[in-house]
C-alpha cells in the first residue's frame, strides 16, 4: 500500500473492548465505526465535564447576581467584573472538555469509539472482543489504507541500473492474474546497493482502480 495513504490506528485509551464491528480485509468509509472501548480513563473524562458544567451553572448565577447587586449599588462594577472573568474561565474548561470528547469519540457510560480516519480497506486488525488493552497500549489495533494506487518494489541488477530513471513506464505482471499487464511509472529510485543481492531498488507506483492488485 502507499504509505502516504495508509492510516495506522491507536487507541488513546486503555480498558476492556465491548465491540469489534470490522473484519480484516472489510472495505470502511471515513468515519466508520470499527470498534467502542469501555474505559475507566472516559469516566474520568466524565467527571471533569460534570463538574465543567456545573461550574459554569454556578459562575453563570453568580454573575447574574452580582449584576443585580450593582445595579442595587450594593456592590463594585469590580466585582461584576470579576464574575465575569469566572464564568468566561469556567466556560473555556468546558470548551475544552467538550473538545476533547469530539476529538477523542468520547461517549456517556465511559465508552470511547473507534472511528476510520479515512476510507479503504482494513489491512491490519489486531484487537478483538473482550480483548483488555492496558493504558499503555503502544501498538496499533488497525491499519486502513487507500489501495486505488499502490506501489511495486523492484530489483534492479547491479549491471542494468544506468538503464532506469525517474519517470520511466514499467510494466508489472503477476501470478494471480496471467496474462495481464499493470502499467505503471517508476517515481522512486533507492540509491543503495544491496550486498547481498547486488541489486538496487525501485518503487513503481500503479493505479488499481478495481482493486486487483492486494497490498503483500
Amino acid at each position: 500500500a502507499d504509505n502516504n495513504k495508509l492510516i495506522e490506528i491507536y487507541p488513546v485509551v486503555g480498558g476492556s473492548v465491548t465491540k469489534v464491528y470490522v473484519e480484516l480485509g472489510d472495505y470502511v468509509k471515513k468515519g466508520q465505526l470499527l470498534a467502542t472501548i469501555r474505559s475507566t480513563e472516559v469516566a474520568g473524562f466524565e467527571k471533569e465535564l460534570n463538574d465543567a458544567q456545573s461550574d459554569v451553572v454556578v459562575a453563570k448565577n453568580n454573575l447574574k447576581a452580582a449584576q443585580e447587586m450593582f445595579e442595587g449599588k450594593l456592590n463594585t462594577e469590580r466585582e461584576v467584573l470579576t464574575a465575569k472573568s469566572e464564568l468566561e474561565k469556567s466556560q473555556s474548561q468546558l470548551n475544552r472538555i467538550q473538545e476533547t470528547y469530539k476529538i477523542y469519540s468520547l461517549k456517556p457510560n465511559s465508552v470511547y469509539e473507534v472511528r476510520s480516519p479515512i476510507s479503504g480497506f482494513i489491512l491490519q486488525k489486531v484487537i478483538n472482543e473482550d480483548m483488555l488493552l492496558r493504558n499503555d497500549h503502544t501498538n496499533n489495533i488497525f491499519d486502513v489504507a487507500q489501495i486505488d494506487e499502490v506501489w511495486a518494489i523492484a530489483n534492479v541488477s547491479e549491471a542494468d541500473i544506468h538503464q532506469i530513471d525517474l519517470g520511466y513506464d514499467a510494466e508489472v505482471s503477476t501470478f494471480s492474474y496471467q496474462g495481464k499487464i499493470f502499467h505503471g511509472k517508476i517515481d522512486k529510485i533507492f540509491n543503495i546497493i544491496d550486498p547481498d543481492t547486488k541489486s538496487m531498488q525501485v518503487r513503481i507506483k500503479l493505479d488499481n482502480p478495481d482493486f486487483l492488485l492486494k497490498p503483500e
